[in-house]
C-alpha cells in the first residue's frame, strides 16, 4: 500500500507529462474498443441475417445436396434421428424444409422463384418469419395458401386473394404444377428474397412435387455460436451415413473468409496502434528515469533497495496505463450501450447495396465483455514489457554517479 501511495503521488508530480501519456493510452484504447465493437457488431448482424433468414446454425442435408441443389437429393428424416434432435437440450428449435427452384406465373407474367415448404409454427419459432408479413396472414398447419415476397407480387401483378400457378420439376423428374391463392405478402430487409421467395406449408409442398415425407434440409438453431462445435459433434455421432451435418460456416465459406480477412486486418491495425502507444510510454519512462536519476540515487543511498525502487516505478507505469484504460472504458461503454439499443440505419445507395448483398441495412455494435477487457490486457502486457527497461536501468544505476548528477 505504501508503494502504491508513493507511486500515485509521483505520477502527478509532473502533471503535463502524465496527462499526455494517459491521453495516448486513452485514445488508443478508445479507438481499439470502438473499432472492435463496430466490427464485431457488423459481423454479428451479418451472421444473424444468414442464420435466421436462411441457414440456421446447423443443417442436416443429403451428402450430395450442397453440390447439386435438386429435389432428387432430398431425404426422408429418420424418426430416431429427429428424436435425438428433440432430446438435445442445447438445441433451441429445429424445423424441416423442402426447397425447390421453380417457375411462378400469373397472367402474362412469369418469374423464376425459390419455393420453400415449411412447418409454419416451427419455422416461425426458428426464423421469426411471421414478423415480415406486411399484408394478409401467416401460414397455418394444413394451409393451402402461399406467402410471397412483395417485389415478386408486383412483378406478377397479384394481390391478397389472387392465385398464381407454380410449375416445376418434382421428385425423380415428375412434372409438377399447382394453383395457389396468395395468403400473405412478405417484405424482407434483403432485396433478393423479396424478388424470388415463395413459402408453402410443408405437406402441401411435398404433395405438389410428389415428394411425400421428403425434405431437403433440417434447420437447427442454437442459443448462440459458442455451442456450435459441441452440438455438431453430438449430431455427427448419430447421423445416418447418407446424410451430413454442416455448420453455417461450411455452407457460407465466402462470408467466413471475408470475416476472417477483416479480423486479421483489424488485428494488424490495432497492433500498430498499440505499438505506437508502447513507444510513447517507453519514451515517458526513459525521460522519467533520466530526470529523476539523482532522486533515485538518494533513495538508494538512504537504504531503499533497488528492487523496491523498481516496484515503485512499475506501479507508476501501471497506474498510467490503468488510468487511461478506465477513462476510455467509462467513455465508450455508455456510447456503445446506446448503439446496442439503437442501431444506426444505413440509407441511400449504401443501404441498397447492403440489401442487394442480402444483409439488413443497419450498423450495429457489439457489447461483448472481451471487447472492453482485451485492450486492458494488451496495455498491461505492454506495461510488463516496458518494465524490463526499468529493471535494466535501475540495475545499472550507480548511486555515487547518480548523487553527482
Amino acid at each position: 500500500m505504501n508503494y502504491s501511495k508513493i507511486a500515485w503521488r509521483n505520477l502527478w508530480r509532473n502533471k503535463k507529462r502524465s496527462l499526455i501519456t494517459i491521453s495516448s493510452v486513452f485514445f488508443g484504447v478508445l479507438f481499439s474498443i470502438s473499432l472492435t465493437s463496430l466490427q464485431e457488431g457488423s459481423f454479428a448482424n451479418m451472421i444473424d441475417n444468414i442464420v435466421n433468414f436462411y441457414s440456421g446454425y446447423i443443417q442436416i442435408q443429403d451428402k450430395e445436396y450442397m453440390e447439386n441443389n435438386t429435389i432428387n437429393h432430398s431425404f426422408v428424416p429418420p424418426s430416431f434421428f429427429l428424436k435425438k434432435i428433440s432430446e438435445n437440450k442445447t438445441i433451441s428449435n429445429f424445423s424441416k424444409r423442402l426447397q425447390i427452384f421453380a417457375l411462378a406465373s400469373s397472367g402474362d407474367e412469369s418469374q423464376g422463384v425459390m419455393i420453400t415448404g415449411i412447418e409454419p409454427e416451427k419455422e416461425n419459432s426458428l426464423s421469426g418469419l411471421s414478423k415480415w408479413v406486411i399484408q394478409g396472414k401467416f401460414l397455418e398447419q394444413g394451409d393451402k395458401g402461399i406467402l410471397l415476397g412483395n417485389l415478386l407480387a408486383e412483378k406478377l401483378n397479384v394481390e391478397i386473394g389472387d392465385s398464381i400457378i407454380i410449375i416445376g420439376p418434382g421428385y425423380h423428374g415428375i412434372s409438377s404444377a399447382g394453383l395457389f391463392p396468395v395468403k400473405g405478402l412478405l417484405s424482407f430487409p434483403m432485396m433478393e428474397l423479396n424478388k424470388m421467395a415463395i413459402y408453402l406449408e410443408l405437406e402441401n409442398c411435398q404433395q405438389l412435387f410428389s415428394a411425400d415425407n421428403r425434405v431437403t434440409n433440417i434447420i437447427i438453431n442454437l442459443p448462440d455460436y459458442t455451442h456450435l462445435e459441441r452440438v455438431k459433434s453430438e449430431l455427427q455421432m448419430d447421423v445416418p451415413d447418407e446424410l451430413t451435418v454442416l455448420s453455417w460456416e461450411e455452407m457460407n465459406e465466402e462470408i467466413t473468409q471475408f470475416i476472417d480477412g477483416k479480423r486479421y486486418s483489424a488485428v494488424i491495425f490495432k497492433g500498430i496502434l498499440f505499438m505506437i502507444i508502447g513507444f510513447g510510454i517507453l519514451g515517458t519512462v526513459i525521460m522519467l528515469i533520466a530526470e529523476r536519476k539523482r532522486e533515485l540515487g538518494v533513495m538508494n543511498a538512504l537504504g531503499m533497495k533497488k528492487h523496491r525502487i523498481t516496484s515503485v516505478l512499475f506501479l507508476e507505469l501501471l497506474f498510467t496505463g490503468l488510468t487511461g484504460v478506465l477513462f476510455s472504458v467509462a467513455v465508450t461503454f455508455p456510447v456503445i450501450l446506446h448503439f446496442l439499443k439503437n442501431p444506426i440505419p444505413i440509407g441511400g445507395e449504401m443501404g441498397v447495396a447492403f440489401q442487394d448483398m442480402g444483409f439488413e441495412p443497419v450498423i450495429e455494435f457489439s457489447g461483448q465483455g472481451w471487447v472492453f477487457y482485451k485492450p486492458a490486457i494488451t496495455v498491461f502486457i505492454l506495461t510488463v514489457i516496458i518494465s524490463i527497461y526499468i529493471v535494466y536501468a535501475i540495475k545499472r544505476l550507480k548511486t555515487v554517479d547518480a548523487l553527482r548528477t
